[in-house]
Formats: structure tokens, sequence, C-alpha cells
């Protein structure tokens, strides 16, 4: 079984830690049999999977909800809050960013939250980190 948890890098008390989806942590450990060895990989870049993972779970996530991928890959960009406005002529438009050139966090923070809510919608997938 492979799992990818996405987290942050960040300091408590001056020292540092990775701030994560615990939910998904306990999830993916629970289908460990207890006394297995584990690799931990950690890595600060971004990574052709981290796009390829959230190609998948739109896809996945058009299936669901009976979206094409096209309109599904604007809801979660919706939801996760991967727009912005722009003012053009005076009014203000929203522009839905790229995931290509989105930073590392950002596309961890997409995976993430997506996850939780497919997670928390019931679709099954060996695509989830569970």
């Amino acid at each position: 079984m492979k799992v990818t948890i996405y987290g942050k890098r960040k300091s408590v008390n001056g020292e540092p830690t990775i701030d994560f989806n615990k939910k998904i942590y306990k999830a993916a450990i629970a289908h460990i049999p207890e006394g297995d060895s584990v690799q931990i990989v950690i890595s600060n870049e971004k990574t052709n999977d981290q796009l390829a993972k959230i190609h998948v779970l739109i896809k996945e996530f058009a299936e669901y909800t009976g979206y094409t991928f096209d309109e599904a890959k604007k809801e979660v960009k919706r939801m996760t809050g991967f727009y912005e406005y722009v003012e053009e002529n005076g009014e203000k438009i929203k522009y839905i960013l790229s995931f290509a050139d989105a930073s590392k966090d950002d596309l961890s923070k997409v995976i993430s939250q997506l996850e939780s809510w497919m997670i928390e919608q019931g679709i099954v997938s060996p695509n989830l980190n569970y």
C-alpha cells in the first residue's frame, strides 16, 4: 500500500514539525498491520505526481457528481479557493488559477481538501488516502 500525505513545515515552541491532515493519516495507518515496516519520505519539491493525483481525483469527483471533467475541475478550484479576483474596467472578475502554476503547498492543500471532501461523501476509490 502506498499513501501520500501532504503537509506544511512549521515550528512549534521553536521545534520543527509538519502540519498535515491527521484524518487521512489515521485512516491510512489503520490499514497497516501492526509490526509492519513503513517508509516515510519527506520532500519539499512540487511533483508531477501531485498534478497527476489532482487530475485523477477530479476525474473521480466528476464521475460521482455527473459533471464533465472541465466542470468538475472548475468546481474543485472554487471549493478550494483556487481563484483570484482581478479588476478590469472597474469591475471585479473572478479568475480561475492554473494548477500548473501552483506552489507545492497550494497543490498539497487542494489534494487534502479534495480527499477529505470525497471521504466525507463516502466515495470509495483506490486513489484516496483513507
